[in-house]
């Protein structure tokens, strides 16, 4: 197994309704050898991206905004990064995110990414931050923050 497989809880960039993340350490020890994986419900993609490969592996999610986010961080990762890096949290640019998601797709994918960030359990639609931790985007090039 590789070791990103015998991590117990990985971190994702997203904060998201029905993240496994707290269910890796149960769900990776009764994984049999397979050729393809197919992640139906993609959400945080914490399943896909802590298993081990595949030789082909599925993602679906219903929600546009996180294949469009998937696929810019696979494709245009160092400009997603820069557009993420001055990023804080603020009530008044998450309402400006909501409101107008992005001009281009690598915009679309940050600002979701910083939306899902600032948001209550990762909704994306309502702003809140903790007291204790603050929030926001906060991730750079070796991971989050």
């Amino acid at each position: 197994m590789n070791k990103s497989a015998t991590q117990t809880r990985p971190r994702t960039a997203l904060r998201w309704p029905g993240n496994k993340t707290r269910l890796m350490k149960h769900i990776l020890p009764k994984m049999r050898p397979h050729v393809c994986a197919c992640e139906v419900f993609g959400g945080s993609l914490a399943w896909t991206l802590t298993k081990e490969r595949s030789q082909l592996e599925v993602v679906n999610d219903i929600n546009g905004d996180l294949v469009a986010l998937y696929l810019n961080a696979q494709r245009h990762l160092p400009e997603l990064l820069r557009q993420l890096q001055d990023a804080f949290s603020s009530r008044e640019l998450f309402n400006l995110f909501k409101a107008q998601p992005g001009l281009t797709e690598i915009e679309r994918a940050a600002r979701f990414l910083i939306r899902s960030r600032t948001s209550f359990a990762g909704n994306t639609k309502d702003f809140a931050v903790s007291k204790t931790r603050g929030g926001g985007a906060q991730i750079s090039r070796e991971g989050l923050n």
